[in-house]
């Protein structure tokens, strides 16, 4: 009975996850180097401009790359749009 209820609850917060992260993209393959200090928000800004999205600063609520430094990839960038239409607009 027990172990029902917190399979159940396990299951409440992943889908609670899932829905929560309906707002992000993650971007792979751009470049990082040390001497850029570029932020994030201003790389993703000027990736959609480059692709002719509309997408401003204010739509984007946080973004930041992931991953250890020093590999031999770039680290994947995580943009979290202010809502769900603002990521759209990228993904499509």
């Amino acid at each position: 009975m027990l172990r029902d209820r917190v399979m159940d609850l396990e299951c409440a917060v992943d889908s609670s996850e899932q829905y929560s992260r309906r707002n992000n993209v993650r971007i792979f393959g751009i470049p990082e180097s040390p001497e850029s200090k570029k932020s994030t928000d201003d790389i993703v800004i000027k990736l959609c401009n480059t692709l002719n999205v509309d997408v401003s600063v204010n739509e984007i609520d946080r973004s930041h790359r992931t991953g250890n430094r020093g590999g031999r990839k770039p680290r994947p960038i995580i943009v979290k749009f202010t809502s769900f239409r603002a990521r759209q607009k990228l993904y499509t």
